[in-house]
């Protein structure tokens, strides 16, 4: 596999990271999902201000979950030879519904959460394993 990582390009992998952080404050802001998504887990907005002050730690963990998915992302993209966009888009696809969303499936239903709740968590991760598969095969 070390021939395939010579194969990466890391500034795409910082860019699909950084995409995913900068999708994730969209998704997660009100003018997508906040509100239904504040709604499905009981919080109310006082709620979300307490949790401000502790969000540096999760950004931090997210950032460093971001870098991780992208390099594996590229590193699948060039061990499994892909050559088109829309290829790396089937990947990412792959990827999300094939791993992230099937587990999460299971989870939510253990945790007897909501499935608005899991289509707005699991759609995020979809919607970034895409949109980091589009940037990886672009600046290949």
């Amino acid at each position: 596999m070390d021939q395939h990582l010579s194969q990466i390009n890391y500034l795409a992998v910082l860019a699909s990271a950084i995409s995913n952080m900068i999708i994730g404050a969209m998704w997660y802001s009100p003018i997508l999902f906040a509100k239904s998504w504040m709604n499905e887990m009981g919080m109310k907005a006082e709620d979300m201000e307490k949790t401000k002050a502790g969000a540096k730690k999760g950004y931090i963990i997210s950032m460093i979950g971001s870098l991780v998915a992208a390099f594996v992302m590229a590193a699948l993209i060039a061990r499994m030879d892909v050559q088109t966009l829309f290829g790396g888009i089937k990947l990412g696809l792959a990827a999300a519904i094939g791993f992230i969303a099937t587990t999460q499936a299971a989870n939510y239903s253990f945790e007897s959460r909501s499935m608005k709740l899991y289509l707005i968590n699991v759609g995020y991760t979809v919607v970034t394993y895409v949109i980091m598969s589009v940037i990886l095969m672009s600046w290949r």
